[in-house]
């Protein structure tokens, strides 16, 4: 692929489907325009309080530590202040996600959940 830095460089970009016949591979002539959007996913994907053994546990599961999550995640922990939670547990899907690729993990999520 030629054009591959116009998928970083370019605010849209203009694909060509191709066609795989013969082990010969060829471009159809009519292009289709993709124009990039900015997306932001709530990161919260479940928080719930659990009453255990009469330890009022935080459960809170995100995808992601981002600059724009803080706000989310500081609803959920002034939910569980609120809600007399003691103890808490957080799972970061990212984290999984990462430990599993690449075998390693960062402090860098568990730091910043700490500063809530």
């Amino acid at each position: 692929m030629k054009n591959y830095a116009d998928f970083y460089d370019k605010p849209t970009i203009v694909v060509n489907k191709g066609i795989l016949k013969d082990k010969t591979l060829t471009a159809e002539p009519v292009g289709l325009a993709m124009t990039a959007v900015e997306m932001y996913q709530d990161p919260i994907l479940k928080d719930t309080v659990i009453n255990k053994d009469g330890h009022r546990v935080g459960y809170l599961c995100y995808s992601d530590y981002a600059e724009k999550s803080q706000k989310a995640l500081l609803k959920v922990f002034t939910h569980f202040k609120t809600a007399g939670v003691t103890d808490v547990v957080a799972r970061s899907a990212l984290q999984r996600r990462r430990l599993r690729q690449h075998g390693q993990s960062t402090l860098q999520h568990p730091r910043a959940l700490k500063r809530l």
